[in-house]
């Protein structure tokens, strides 16, 4: 019964959109049933790939669990679920920065 009514209270990741901007710049946006209590933390890794890493405490992700473009400078977008929240990995072609909006 605890852990039902713990489930129950997470927020949700109920879309995620991608969308090539100009200059080579990427929009990624993360739709959630409820606005965020916190900023989500994230960092960047270049090895052995090119990746953002976020970390949504305390939300769920949706059933689909991997978005793979067709083209374009991300190479997949990948919900990972764990106890205490979710993880969004974004795998890149390549070395980026990225800045994180509310």
């Amino acid at each position: 019964m605890l852990e039902l009514a713990l489930a129950l209270s997470l927020n949700a990741v109920q879309n995620i959109d991608y969308a090539a901007l100009h200059a080579g710049e990427v929009l990624v946006r993360i739709e959630f049933a409820q606005p965020l209590a916190q900023r989500p933390s994230g960092y960047r890794t270049f090895h052995p790939a090119a990746r953002v890493v976020l970390e949504l405490p305390e939300t769920s992700a949706p059933h689909k669990r991997t978005i793979e473009p067709e083209r374009g400078f991300v190479r997949s977008i990948r919900l990972l679920g764990h106890a205490s929240g979710t993880r969004v990995v974004i795998d890149l072609t390549g070395p980026a920065t990225y800045e994180l909006a509310m």
